[in-house]
């Protein structure tokens, strides 16, 4: 019985060229699906789980929570990249928005645009001031039984809503999560 053996030459990995551009693609792919997936994961960590007692209950992101952002806001302020979380212990609570920016400096310009727009104009907010905590520059005003907290850190803008009762301990608890 005899065998027949292929005659058929290796040649290197990779050695033709329409094999090194598939490579390329594989590999610029991968690097685009990683970041978009560890960018994400990222932006979801910045999220507090737990604000003193107050577990999360709730997250809303992306277009939902632009959406809301803009409502609120009764215009079109939102990054596209926004987040709100609800927090309850059921007796007190908190929300915390984030809107990510693409510059740190953009999230601070935004955040005196903020401060600048509630300082002129007439609104339900009351008690409006600026303080610093641990460095940051951190506006604060007080409605709905609540004390409304707003910061530029990082890349983000943060507005944190939280029960009277608790709002000073869950501000420097946000501070100390960093």
């Amino acid at each position: 019985m005899s065998r027949t053996v292929c005659n058929y030459k290796l040649q290197p990995l990779f050695s033709r060229r329409l094999d090194k551009a598939a490579l390329a693609v594989m590999i610029v792919l991968a690097l685009i699906i990683l970041g978009f997936s560890r960018s994400a994961l990222a932006d979801e960590l910045k999220l507090p789980e737990s604000i003193l007692e107050m577990e999360k209950t709730e997250v809303m992101k992306g277009e939902e929570a632009s959406t809301k952002v803009d409502r609120m806001h009764r215009g079109e302020v939102a990054t596209g990249r926004d987040y709100i979380a609800e927090y309850s212990d059921g007796e007190y609570s908190a929300t915390y928005y984030v809107s990510l920016y693409d510059e740190p400096e953009v999230a601070v310009e935004a955040r005196q645009e903020m401060a600048r727009v509630m300082e002129e104009t007439s609104h339900e907010f009351s008690h409006f001031m600026q303080r610093t905590v641990n460095g940051h520059t951190v506006y604060m005003a007080l409605a709905h039984g609540q004390a409304h907290y707003f910061f530029a850190q990082d890349k983000e803008l943060v507005w944190l809503a939280v029960d009277m009762a608790v709002a000073e301990d869950s501000l420097k608890e946000i501070f100390s999560i960093e």
